[in-house]
């Protein structure tokens, strides 16, 4: 029960641990299942995230080397992977802290009776 009364107390924190880290792991995954390989686009200062989607054959003209589609298509997806990993650490650390929060709670608890 102390872990309940610690993600009710911690609403906001379970909360925001439950949207980022399903958002990054769910879209490396979707990013994996997707075929599309996409050449960005994106300048971080001008805050465009854009692209173009890349067929066989084709290179990538923002790559340094004029990455070609294998190339890019092997980027796209350790990216995806990072995604996948970074959401599942995260995961890993924010219920670990609620568990942690919760232990502590308890023992608290049983120190008062």
């Amino acid at each position: 029960m102390a872990i309940v009364r610690t993600v009710r107390k911690y609403w906001v924190f379970s909360v925001l641990l439950a949207i980022i880290c399903g958002w990054l792991v769910l879209s490396g995954l979707f990013g994996l299942l997707n075929d599309v390989v996409t050449c960005p686009t994106w300048n971080v200062f001008l805050l465009d995230f854009s692209g173009y989607d890349l067929r066989p054959g084709e290179t990538c003209a923002t790559a340094k080397s004029g990455g070609s589609y294998e190339d890019v298509r092997f980027a796209n997806n350790a990216i995806d992977w990072a995604k996948i990993g970074v959401g599942a650490v995260l995961l890993w650390a924010g219920v670990g802290s609620l568990i942690g929060l919760s232990k502590k709670a308890a023992d608290g608890e049983s120190a008062d009776h």
